[in-house]
């Protein structure tokens, strides 16, 4: 009775139709009479991690050795020297916040090599006490820093003077002072921009400038043996 309904709805459809249902009754037919064996998985080629297994395993290689933080301060300050750009450059963007959109902060292109002669710091009026003379490490460092302004931009020179002071958990920053001067040094005074022939700044407390907050931040991962490790002064590296 099924079969004899069937065959008079098929007849009544149009011969496209007619094909094609044939066609998916004849496909459910044969796989009614041959069904597909389904083969079981072997435990071999989908193994399940089992605890042990995980414990036993060796350990990935870190992305980046793991270094003590140099004690010796030339070796500490060429990490630093190595790192501060990109340090200080985040930190610039970090801060300038929404005026991205105005203008772009100044970024620092290089840090020249440290100089480690001390300055006598007695007669130095700004400093707090001539004890502190005792407790810090001196660091002098220049970057080269490139301001944009609308569509053209200007390289500056920064004089940094680093005190840092080291603690039993690490190297920690005390304060430090700045100068800013024009790039190259030798501008003529006969140069259009006004930046070039600015004299050089007297000392400004910089402690809580940029670069200071970049400092601060790669001793903290220095402390924390989360930077790369850096080759000793002495093999001259």
């Amino acid at each position: 009775m099924i079969s004899r309904h069937l065959t008079g709805l098929l007849h009544r459809l149009p011969t496209s139709y007619r094909w094609n249902i044939s066609l998916t009754i004849g496909c459910l037919c044969l796989g009614s009479l041959f069904p597909q064996k389904v083969w079981p998985i072997s435990p071999a080629h989908n193994p399940t991690p089992t605890l042990e297994s995980i414990t036993n395993s060796a350990p990935s290689a870190p992305l980046r050795p793991v270094s003590d933080c140099p004690v010796d301060l030339e070796t500490l300050t060429m990490g630093l020297v190595r790192d501060l750009p990109s340090y200080a450059n985040r930190v610039a963007y970090r801060n300038f916040g929404k005026f991205r959109q105005f203008q772009r902060p100044s970024a620092v292109i290089l840090i020249s090599q440290p100089d480690f002669e001390p300055l006598e710091l007695a007669s130095r009026s700004h400093t707090a006490s001539t004890a502190v003379e005792d407790s810090v490490d001196q660091v002098f460092l220049t970057t080269l820093e490139r301001q944009y302004n609308q569509e053209e931009f200007v390289d500056l020179q920064h004089y940094h003077w680093i005190f840092l002071t080291q603690a039993d958990s690490g190297w920690y920053l005390a304060f430090m002072f700045s100068r800013l001067g024009a790039y190259p040094s030798t501008q003529p005074m006969g140069s259009q921009s006004l930046a070039t022939r600015q004299p050089l700044t007297p000392p400004r407390d910089s402690s809580n400038g940029l670069l200071a907050e970049a400092i601060r931040l790669w001793l903290r991962d220095c402390r924390a043996e989360a930077v790369y490790p850096v080759e000793s002064s002495e093999n001259g590296e």
